[in-house]
């Protein structure tokens, strides 16, 4: 999920992600969208993580249910 993803194609993934149908989503900040809602997030793996602050993982958590997933952040330095 990008910022230029595809309206229709949006659509289908907030879908998946709020029905737990979509087992596995790649995405940039577009994941931070309000539209975006987990229903059962497991596992969240952050890259370059210095550019993924607190705020944004906090909101990140935010939109599961119930648990906080677990998390994996990586760094090139």
């Amino acid at each position: 999920l990008t910022g230029s993803t595809k309206k229709a194609a949006r659509k289908e993934i907030h879908q998946g992600l709020r029905e737990g149908s979509l087992r596995i989503l790649i995405g940039t900040h577009a994941l931070l969208e309000e539209e975006v809602q987990f229903k059962n997030l497991g596992l969240a793996i952050i890259d370059e993580q210095h550019r993924f602050g607190v705020a944004q993982r906090s909101k990140l958590w935010s939109k599961n249910k119930d648990v906080y997933p677990h998390v994996l952040v990586m760094t090139a330095t």
